[in-house]
């Protein structure tokens, strides 16, 4: 704790990277087989010469792991929590051999060691979790290809050399192939990686999720979900990947903040009176099921259990108070979408508010509007209203 001082470096700040750089040198001239870092460089340093010199570094001893970390994302008060991955700066990720891993890998290796020595037959496979979206991308960005499960396999198929210029498009078999043959390679520097460590895997019993065996396993287990009556389709919320047309898990969602701006819209309300609502997603408009605001919060109590009519497309939706509002962001009184982010999937079941028809497509992008919707749009802007302009208004009546 008191090395920033004899370093003269900032203690709650990045610091000069040069000094892992020189230590990192002096382990690999030392001979070490692997060096594990558990600190997060999430950030550039203060000085890019020294970040550079520590990429280089790291790519020269070759078997470096860097540390990730991960932190509750809260949307709202009281609201659903998520993870929000704190992954190292992109220049060091690229010289790494590994990220994040190291932290959780010898720690169930220690158990497995514990149980051993307790007399237990420890069952210790290698699991490669290679069958997913990750590995797709992975295989996207490496080989610059995109997969379209309707065109015929090609054999002997070897993708182009040429990494910016448009994607090539490939069939299902054919993208697999890839993903077998770049998942090896990745395989083999993680297995290396992992007996340089020490760890007590049984190298013997490895199983990937990718491989046929998995394959029709999972296939089987499935077929038994769907004849036991387990397996059912339903229209509900998911987080969705707009280039895999496909839902993924929160776990393969990373958060990210993003610079926007408050788009304020006028709401009117049944029986007179109006309000503002400061959002940053107004293109959700159409998709407004409810008002909520604090129940504490004075400026709105008259409105609690009235309709308020959304501008534009003159729905009439309740207005409610739930205490996951916050009374100082924004204007203090919020849309709810069908849907905008995970804090919007909370509310429907909370307020059995009703589901609007979906507003975006798969492909991420605004379906047509009706002729009605047009023409209001367009009298808004003939009116002046500029969408892209904070600090602007839309009124109920426009």
């Amino acid at each position: 704790e008191e090395s920033h001082k004899e370093l003269n470096q900032p203690f709650n700040a990045p610091w000069d990277r040069s000094v892992h750089a020189r230590l990192l040198e002096r382990l690999t001239a030392d001979g070490a087989r692997a060096v594990v870092f558990d600190i997060v460089f999430s950030d550039a340093g203060p000085n890019p010469v020294a970040d550079e010199y520590f990429a280089r570094a790291i790519r020269a001893n070759g078997k470096v792991v860097l540390a990730a970390d991960s932190v509750p994302a809260a949307y709202g008060e009281q609201s659903v929590q998520a993870k929000t991955i704190i992954q190292p700066y992109s220049q060091f990720v690229e010289a790494a051999a590994a990220v994040g891993s190291a932290e959780v890998v010898p720690d169930q290796d220690l158990i497995v060691r514990q149980r051993r020595m307790a007399g237990m037959n420890i069952f210790y496979p290698m699991g490669w979790d290679d069958n997913g979206l990750p590995t797709e991308r992975r295989v996207q960005n490496f080989f610059n290809v995109r997969c379209d499960p309707h065109l015929p396999y090609q054999p002997r198929f070897k993708p182009g050399i040429d990494s910016k210029g448009p994607p090539e498009i490939i069939s299902r078999p054919n993208f697999i192939e890839l993903c077998r043959q770049l998942t090896q390679i990745d395989e083999q520097a993680f297995q290396e990686l992992w007996q340089q460590l020490g760890l007590s895997i049984d190298w013997e019993q490895e199983y990937a999720t990718i491989d046929d065996h998995c394959r029709k396993t999972a296939q089987l287990s499935f077929l038994k979900l769907f004849a036991d009556g387990h397996a059912y389709a339903v229209e509900a919320p998911t987080l969705w990947d707009v280039d895999f047309q496909t839902a993924v898990a929160q776990a393969e969602v990373e958060d990210r903040q993003l610079a926007a701006a408050f788009h304020h819209i006028r709401f009117g309300v049944e029986g007179g009176a109006s309000f503002v609502v400061a959002t940053t997603r107004p293109e959700l408009l159409p998709a407004c099921v409810a008002i909520v605001a604090h129940p504490k919060d004075e400026r709105y109590e008259p409105l609690f259990g009235r309709r308020a009519i959304t501008p534009l497309f003159r729905v009439s939706v309740p207005i409610l108070p739930d205490e996951r509002a916050s009374i100082e962001k924004g204007t203090g009184i919020l849309m709810v979408c069908t849907f905008g982010d995970a804090t919007d999937m909370t509310f429907p079941d909370a307020h059995s508010a009703f589901l609007r028809e979906r507003v975006c497509g798969h492909d991420g992008l605004r379906r047509g509007m009706s002729a009605t919707a047009r023409d209001a749009f367009e009298r808004l802007l003939d009116a002046g209203f500029d969408f892209h302009d904070g600090q602007q208004h839309a009124d109920a009546a426009g």
